[in-house]
């Protein structure tokens, strides 16, 4: 009896680790969280939000990370919440949807607080002199105040507690209602600059958004220089996608391909190099 009793304790040991390692990590924890997406469409008055846990941890998808530089791709078609989302906001049309992470390791610090998101606007009104439009630290923390109550809620809806890179869905009001003010964490003001949500079908760049302890806090797309905000239109940056069928797909930036006059250049640099060693190999 003890030896059973013993290993039903143990079993529901592991099944609560589980549980616990299942939820979507959120800000605070080390390393930052997950990237986790979140779809919104409000239909007769009724807002529904459909949110997904990529599994992607936030250290591992910084620029230059490994998994920042690979392809990802993930089908909703089969997920129950995703099918039920549509039934029940009347299909895709409509639906705005973001990916996002964060990291609020230490607002002391710069870039201690960090978050990743997608945009379909960028504009350089937001590291501005104007400080209605300027995106600052103290409105970071509010953005990353704004995922944290989010996903505290979230992770007590759908599989996000029982299931490794769960998904849930939310209808009404409330803190786990994306539609009432989620779609813009840093404030209304930044709707034109910077706005995460994007139409589903429609494909969207990723940017990460640092704090600086100064005036103005930065922003960087994932392009394969890293590039500042002004480069945000680089064809080379990376992009997320939600198609209408349920694929989520990131898509990894690539290098720039160089221009004719560039590779002329090169190929006679290397000429150049070859004679040089041609001569010193004649010499000796």
């Amino acid at each position: 009896m003890h030896i059973r009793q013993s290993a039903v304790a143990v079993m529901l040991a592991i099944a609560s680790i589980g549980a616990a390692h299942a939820a979507i990590t959120n800000n605070d924890a080390a390393g930052g969280s997950e990237l986790y997406l979140v779809a919104n469409k409000v239909s007769a008055g009724v807002s529904y939000t459909y949110t997904f846990d990529t599994g992607l941890s936030f250290a591992s998808f910084l620029p230059g990370a490994a998994a920042a530089q690979a392809n990802q791709l993930f089908n909703l078609a089969g997920d129950s919440n995703w099918t039920s989302f549509l039934s029940q906001a009347g299909g895709a049309t409509g639906v705005k949807w973001a990916v996002y992470g964060g990291n609020n390791a230490d607002s002391g610090t710069a870039g201690g607080q960090q978050i990743m998101m997608t945009t379909n606007k960028v504009n350089t009104v937001m590291v501005g002199t104007t400080s209605t439009n300027r995106l600052n630290d103290t409105r970071m923390n509010t953005g990353l105040q704004n995922t944290a109550v989010f996903l505290n809620a979230t992770n007590q809806l759908g599989t996000h507690a029982t299931q490794a890179n769960g998904s849930s869905l939310n209808s009404g009001t409330g803190s786990a209602d994306y539609g009432t003010g989620k779609q813009n964490l840093f404030g209304a003001q930044y709707t034109a600059t910077f706005a995460p949500a994007n139409n589903i079908g429609s494909e969207a760049r990723f940017a990460l958004v640092e704090n600086t302890l100064a005036t103005t806090a930065s922003v960087t797309n994932y392009s394969t220089a890293g590039a500042a905000i002004a480069d945000m239109t680089d064809p080379g940056v990376a992009t997320w996608l939600l198609s209408n069928d349920g694929t989520l797909s990131y898509t990894a930036a690539v290098a720039a391909v160089p221009e004719p006059g560039e590779w002329a250049f090169m190929m006679a640099g290397f000429g150049l190099v070859g004679m040089i060693a041609r001569r010193r190999a004649a010499r000796a």
